[in-house]
């Protein structure tokens, strides 16, 4: 639609869906190329989708390095919830372990723990994030590390 609220809305409300909403992927993709709360509730919505939105690792990788830190949150939480299958995000998700906003920060370091052993690359970048100055960030650095250590 030409009218950015409309973009918008749908996207808020395909990830109020869910999973269900996995054909509209290419579609919420799209979104994340624009700016604003189109983007952002993109990129929620895939979060929401989750594994079955895998396709959009890759756009949602480059969305980390955005100058929106909203939009960088979401991108980064959508990585969390989709999960494992979102490995080829993981140079993107260490890069942004060192970003300047303490919840992108947290929620990379919750990405590459839900990633398991295909985020073994990022053990040094974890480690380094242990040291981190917020605790929370601290926290999910350490349980991501163990998570990767667990791993098969």
């Amino acid at each position: 639609d030409r009218h950015e609220t409309v973009r918008w809305r749908t996207a808020e409300a395909l990830g109020k869906i869910g999973p269900e909403s996995r054909p509209a992927v290419p579609a919420l993709v799209r979104t994340l190329s624009e700016t604003g709360l189109v983007a952002t509730e993109g990129a929620k919505a895939l979060g929401r989708i989750g594994a079955g939105a895998r396709e959009a690792v890759p756009a949602l990788a480059a969305g980390l390095r955005s100058p929106d830190v909203y939009f960088r949150r979401e991108v980064a939480k959508a990585l969390v919830r989709i999960g494992p299958d979102g490995a080829g995000a993981v140079p993107a998700l260490i890069e942004a372990l060192r970003d300047k906003d303490k919840v992108v920060r947290m929620e990379s370091a919750r990405a590459l723990g839900r990633m398991g052993g295909a985020a073994r690359s990022a053990v040094a970048a974890l480690t380094a994030a242990t040291k981190d100055s917020d605790d929370l960030v601290k926290r999910a650095a350490l349980q991501s590390l163990e998570a990767i250590q667990a791993a098969p």
